[in-house]
């Protein structure tokens, strides 16, 4: 089954699927469906009504007029050409009765509860194309959630699929076990950081170095965690166009230090943060491919002098000589025989010892050997899985087994315990799996040791105990997200995001995408 691609979800805060040829609908509310999906409800519009959809698998028992429906609610897609995820919330109205909500981030110009369905409609033209999204709930599932139909139009050209919804609420558990918050940073009260989804953090000493989707690098004082300062500030170098989606710090050799940023327009930015309160943009690289103006970087990987660029407009890894961070020097790239078949590009990945452990959405966990980083040749993948979105992972050795701890993004995304031993018996096979809940994804990960920082985005940050890599254990957790307030609720991927580890004063940094830079305690159980 084929998987959207991710590369805009954070700009458009959804995952979309492309229309197929042909639409369908029931604008007489048997069943059946006459293809036309034009609103047999009197509207007029391309699926403007519950009638317009196929209810032959509502059943009387649907009932779903009688549930409370405001809330946020995450939904799983199965469209006949491909899988993905989808948000909306419903709030109440300013009468009684009447239900205001959102659509994949923007506002439904209908949300009805009546007639055993829960129905939500948005239309918007953007770029010159009509689109349409039509929601249609009619049956109540055993396990609380709530299944129907969903529409996609563009142009209109219409594709309808299944959508199984969940509500997403905090998790009835205290916000914090065996872990402590510090300090919150999003700026000072009187200059807040501008209203963007904050996506990652690093760290220099007690200086820390976050990245929000459009308002660019913030630096941070940290050298009193309990007391976090801004230090500096380097917007995107185009408003409205750019956003940044990752950053990595590098100590040069001459004492200064720099920032690299993914850059979604221009690659990888280069910038001097040896001043944290003047940082300085030195260049942008590489060069757009030819025939294109754009270089779509989303993460980076950095070990030693090398710098490894998920380059999503390659569709593969690229790999630099960073040791003079202002002239780089590019030494090979890596892109997989098949993408050119099955679609996909590098996510992310992790490097250790040489080898890259790329995260290839839509085709698996890659394993690659980059001694050689002119010849990068391939060892093996984990792929043994459907929808196949991999996203993140980190690569550790428990009790001399190499093991990659890997999450994807997607509905019912979670941790998967990979052995990435070429020589092991079960070399690149699931050994084992951690998850919290099917409507929650995992995103960021970083090992230590025996330790996993697992960002689980609205189930906050959770801490797993790998000494028996079967079975990994939960022992802290910290519940960043709350759900409260206007800006909640407008994509599948919000609460933690990033994180770090501050081994020398045994600090973790979570980005958490509205909170901006949680600062924690572990406080480090003694078994299991």
């Amino acid at each position: 089954m084929r998987n959207l691609s991710h590369a805009a979800i954070l700009a458009a805060a959804f995952t979309a699927l492309a229309p197929a040829a042909a639409c369908s609908g029931d604008d007489d509310g048997d069943g059946s469906g006459d293809g036309s999906g034009d609103g047999g409800g009197g509207g007029g519009g391309l699926f403007d009504d519950p009638s317009d959809f196929d209810r032959g698998s509502c059943g009387p028992e649907a009932a779903v007029d009688a549930i409370d429906p405001i809330g946020i609610w995450h939904a799983d897609l199965s469209f006949p050409d491909g899988a993905g995820v989808a948000t909306f919330r419903v709030d109440p109205g300013a009468s009684a009765g009447e239900l205001t909500g959102l659509v994949y981030s923007s506002e439904a110009e209908a949300v009805r509860l009546a007639g055993g369905d829960l129905f939500l409609r948005r239309e918007v033209d953007f770029d010159g194309v009509n689109q349409v999204f039509a929601i249609d709930l009619c049956r109540v599932e055993e396990d609380g959630s709530v299944s129907g139909q969903m529409a996609q139009c563009y142009g209109g050209d219409c594709s309808v699929g299944q959508i199984t919804a969940y509500r997403v609420a905090r998790l009835d558990e205290p916000e914090a076990e065996n872990m402590t918050l510090v300090s919150e940073w999003r700026g000072p009260e009187d200059a807040p950081w501008d209203e963007t989804l904050t996506v990652n953090v690093r760290h220099r000493g007690t200086v820390a170095y976050l990245v929000g989707v459009s308002d660019g690098l913030h630096i941070v004082d940290l050298e009193d965690p309990a007391q976090p300062a801004d230090l500096g500030h380097l917007p995107v170098a185009f408003p409205g166009e750019e956003s940044f989606n990752d950053v990595k710090v590098y100590d040069a050799a001459d004492g200064k230090v720099y920032a690299f940023l993914a850059s979604d327009l221009r690659g990888v930015v280069v910038a001097d943060v040896t001043d944290p309160t003047d940082p300085i943009e030195v260049l942008a690289f590489p060069s757009p491919s030819v025939g294109t103006s754009r270089v779509n970087v989303h993460t980076l990987f950095l070990e030693g002098d090398r710098l490894y660029v998920a380059n999503i407009s390659i569709a593969g890894v690229q790999i630099f000589d960073i040791a003079a961070p202002d002239q780089p020097v590019a030494l090979g790239a890596y892109v997989h025989p098949t993408v050119g078949t099955f679609g996909g590009f590098v996510h992310d990945l992790s490097v250790r010892d040489g080898v890259a452990y790329l995260d290839y959405w839509n085709l698996g966990l890659v394993v690659v050997d980059t001694s050689d980083p002119a010849e990068p040749h391939r060892v093996g993948e984990f792929d043994d899985y459907s929808r196949r979105t991999s996203h993140s992972n980190w690569v550790t050795e428990v009790g001399g087994r190499r093991i990659a701890v890997h999450g994807d993004e997607d509905f019912d995304a979670h941790v998967r315990i990979i052995d990435v031993d070429p020589g092991s018996s079960t070399a690149f096979q699931e050994i084992g799996s951690y998850r919290t809940r099917p409507q929650v994804s995992v995103h960021n990960i970083m090992a230590i040791d025996e330790l996993a920082l697992v960002t689980y985005y609205q189930d906050g940050l959770r801490v797993l105990d790998l000494s028996d890599p079967e079975d990994p254990v939960e022992i802290a957790h910290f519940d960043s997200w709350t759900g409260v307030g206007p800006d909640y609720g407008r994509g599948f991927f919000e609460g933690g995001i990033g994180v770090d580890h501050d081994a020398g004063r045994d600090l973790v940094l979570l980005a958490d995408t509205h909170r901006g830079l949680l600062v924690l305690t572990l406080d480090r159980p003694t078994a299991r």
